[in-house]
């Protein structure tokens, strides 16, 4: 599960240079073993912190893996300043992802910050099984915007802005009842726990919801259990069980 990586991008992507993107590359075995949803456990260099950082699989080219973090502190910090051609060592993948990938659905994904980047495989893999995809994305303003121009190529790109600064104004979530043609078969959500309350209310927008959870983790694999949430099946692990879950299963409590 250790495996040792070759930077080979790590550049910032939205015009307020707090979305760094990182490529990696990797032993094929371990790219084709990954599966949408899923995560990577990131050891920080330089010994500044003490433990790895959980940071969601974005895209997968068959040759490298690539990660989109938010530099938020000394962690993600020192993980922006690697150089192209270090090394680097992570524990992937990790997580239970999306398992479920319909066929010839039409499909609702919505995002919103750095709960976007799971979308941009999702969204190819979906598109590639021949769903028609409505891809929802929710920014603080529009200099926070990253993505946008990848998950385009997939489906039709909904922004939302909270200040009005770019696409629409207010929460995106507002947006989904304004946009969709038809009840969706499928929703995939992944971002900010009030955003995913949000979703849950719309319920009657769609059929089947799944939804991938963020929470603060410390060992990555199910052992510390500082990441349990509570679900109509008990309490699980968000690293282990999850991070991605039954929208009706997850009580979600912003």
């Amino acid at each position: 599960m250790f495996h040792i990586g070759k930077v080979v991008e790590n550049i910032a992507i939205n015009n307020s240079r707090d979305i760094v993107k990182m490529t990696v590359s990797l032993d094929s075995e371990v790219i084709l073993n990954v599966k949408p949803g899923q995560f990577a456990y990131i050891t920080v260099p330089g010994g500044k912190a003490f433990l790895k950082r959980p940071i969601s699989i974005a895209h997968n080219n068959g040759r490298e893996l690539v990660f989109i973090y938010r530099k938020v502190g000394i962690g993600t910090e020192e993980l922006s300043k690697i150089v192209i051609g270090s090394e680097i060592e992570l524990m992937v993948p990790l997580g239970n992802g999306y398992e479920y990938l319909p066929t010839k659905n039409y499909i609702a994904l919505v995002g919103g910050g750095v709960g976007i980047p799971p979308l941009w495989e999702l969204s190819k893999v979906l598109k590639r099984r021949g769903n028609v995809l409505d891809i929802y994305l929710g920014f603080k303003t529009k200099t926070d915007i990253f993505l946008m121009e990848e998950l385009s190529l997939y489906g039709t790109v909904y922004v939302a802005t909270e200040d009005g600064s770019f696409g629409y104004k207010g929460f995106i979530t507002d947006v989904i009842s304004d946009v969709a043609s038809s009840k969706y078969d499928c929703i995939f959500g992944c971002g900010p726990l009030p955003m995913l309350k949000e979703v849950k209310k719309h319920s009657n927008l769609f059929t089947k919801g799944l939804v991938s959870l963020e929470e603060r983790m410390a060992c990555g694999f199910g052992v510390c259990m500082g990441c349990t949430v509570d679900t109509t099946r008990g309490r699980v692990r968000v690293c282990k069980e999850g991070p991605v879950f039954p929208l009706e299963e997850v009580f979600i409590v912003d």
